[in-house]
């Protein structure tokens, strides 16, 4: 089906045309219908057409992540979308930036691509020029911005995050050279002991049920007095430098009565068990050290990670408390504040939220960029926030304004 000319005439996109024009465009157009709810185009798919609302309604969406933001709706004769810079021909990927469907019974006037392409080259010869530089150039501009943005958003922080750094890392390296040292020790003593014929099992279950047991909290002088008096039971025993070993043993949660069962199955190896408990405790303490000086140095860098967007898509689905948290940590290490700050874990939800170069602080409203405007030369660009729970923009025939679509924000629609 065919487009007259008289049938283009009114739109506001074709209102400047000559009769010559207008005619060729309806000889190289088709018009279609398309029933309420009819996918008119995808978002990705290649650019075929470019589409002109003639009489309906259609709708203007975008997919991001796993959302699809609906930009706006409009019923106005004119409004297009599609293949809007199919003029830039190879130089850009010839896709489909938006999704448009067909909200009510809608007569859409499509254009091929290629056509529109050759019209606006031969009618439009200056304003094709403009259009070109000012797509190329913001893009440029935008990239070489963005790239400035996040340096400069990691400049304070690698200073302070390497201090940070450095007090788990040697923590970890003190904590590792030791652990070697008593590994070997640790397994000397096991040989003079399986020697000496000693009950291993035994000792092995004392120290299993050791590492088991839950730490008490016990105030220092109770720890202090436990220390003397587990000292004093080891050197009646002719344990040497009791002193020494009996702090570590206390750690552990190794008192008088578990000294006691030692030594009736240990006999006279109770000296060499005792060392040898003494040093697997240790080794049990230094592998928690390195553990948790290890998860100290993964945590600041995950933080600093979450802070920078470094590796991030421009939108995802975000929680705010983990984007607070790293913000938090992230503003301790580089600021060193005297004043502390708390964040909620109850609140805020989980929402979508577009990643900044400039890696401000997360806001507590959750935001979805999204509103698209349509420019008559036919480049979109998006910036509008689309925030929840807002209602949906429509525009009567009658309007006009400088811009086909409304700018208003419109709900989002997640996909299960």
């Amino acid at each position: 089906m065919k487009a007259s000319a008289e049938e283009l005439r009114p739109l506001f996109l074709f209102e400047h045309l000559n009769d010559e024009q207008l005619a060729w465009l309806s000889a190289e157009g088709t018009v279609r219908d398309y029933a309420a709810g009819e996918l008119i185009c995808a978002e990705g798919d290649f650019a075929e057409f470019l589409f002109v609302l003639l009489d309906g309604e259609v709708s203007l969406a975008k997919t991001v992540q796993d959302d699809v933001v609906q930009l706006t709706r409009s019923a106005r004769p004119g409004v297009y979308g599609g293949a809007t810079q199919s003029y830039l021909g190879d130089r850009i990927e010839q896709t489909y930036q938006h999704t448009l469907r067909a909200t009510a019974p809608s007569r859409v006037f499509r254009l091929p691509g290629g056509r529109f392409a050759i019209a606006v080259r031969e009618w439009f010869p200056m304003a094709m020029h403009l259009l070109e530089g000012l797509f190329f150039g913001m893009s440029n501009t935008r990239q070489l911005i963005d790239q400035r943005e996040r340096l400069t958003a990691l400049g304070p922080i690698p200073a302070g995050l390497t201090h940070e750094l450095n007090n788990p890392a040697s923590a970890a390296a003190r904590s590792s050279a030791e652990l070697g040292e008593r590994i070997r020790t640790a397994r000397r003593r096991l040989a003079e002991l399986a020697t000496s014929g000693a009950d291993i099992a035994a000792l092995v279950a004392v120290q299993e049920r050791l590492t088991e047991r839950e730490a008490q909290i016990r105030r220092p002088m109770e720890i202090s007095d436990a220390e003397g008096e587990l000292s004093d039971w080891l050197e009646d025993h002719e344990v040497e430098e009791a002193w020494e070993i009996a702090p570590t043993l206390v750690t552990g949660e190794f008192g008088i009565p578990d000294a006691e069962e030692l030594a009736a199955s240990m006999g006279d190896g109770l000296p060499v068990a005792v060392r040898w408990l003494a040093d697997a405790l240790e080794i049990s303490q230094l592998e928690a050290e390195i553990s948790e000086a290890v998860k100290r140095i993964s945590g600041l860098l995950t933080s600093a990670k979450q802070y920078s967007q470094l590796d991030r898509a421009a939108y995802q689905t975000v929680d705010l408390r983990e984007l607070l948290a790293s913000t938090l940590t992230v503003g301790t290490v580089t600021a060193r504040s005297s004043r502390s700050a708390t964040a909620d874990p109850a609140s805020p939800p989980r929402t979508s939220a577009g990643s900044s170069p400039r890696s401000s602080p997360p806001r507590r409203s959750g935001t979805v960029p999204g509103s698209a405007s349509t420019s008559p030369g036919g480049s979109s660009s998006t910036g509008t926030t689309a925030t929840s729970g807002s209602s949906p923009s429509r525009e009567t025939p009658g309007s006009r304004s400088c811009c086909p679509w409304p700018t208003r924000c419109l709900p989002v629609e997640r996909r299960r």
